[in-house]
C-alpha cells in the first residue's frame, strides 16, 4: 500500500471549501462531509495510486475527481513509483480553472 501525504496547500484549500460551506449553509454536519468525502477519496490511493487521471499541463501529475452534492471537486497528486508514495498537493472546485 502506498503511503500518502497531505501538503499544507491542500490542506488550507480544503479547510477553506469547508468553511465556505458552512458558512453558506449554516449547517456544520455538510462541511464535515465534505471532508470525509475527499479522504475518504484520497484513501482509495493508498491501494490504487494510479486511478487519477493525467493532469492536462504535466504527465508528471494526477487528478483524482471527487464528487460531493451538486459539485465536483478535483485533487491534484503526484505518485512516486520509487518511494510509492502519493503526495496530494492541491485541490479545487470543477468551477476554476486553475489550481491556486
Amino acid at each position: 500500500m502506498s503511503r500518502i501525504l497531505l501538503s499544507s496547500q491542500f490542506v488550507r484549500k480544503l479547510a477553506e471549501y469547508s468553511d465556505n460551506i458552512f458558512l453558506r449553509s449554516a449547517q456544520y454536519r455538510i462541511a464535515e462531509r465534505l471532508e470525509s468525502t475527499i479522504h475518504k477519496r484520497i484513501e482509495t490511493l493508498s491501494t490504487y495510486p494510479e486511478i487519477g487521471r493525467p493532469y492536462e499541463s504535466n504527465q508528471k501529475y494526477r487528478e483524482l475527481v471527487v464528487e460531493f452534492g451538486k459539485g465536483t471537486y478535483i485533487v491534484l497528486y503526484q505518485y512516486s513509483k520509487r518511494s510509492d508514495t502519493v503526495k496530494i498537493l492541491n485541490i479545487k472546485s470543477s468551477y476554476q480553472r486553475r489550481y491556486h
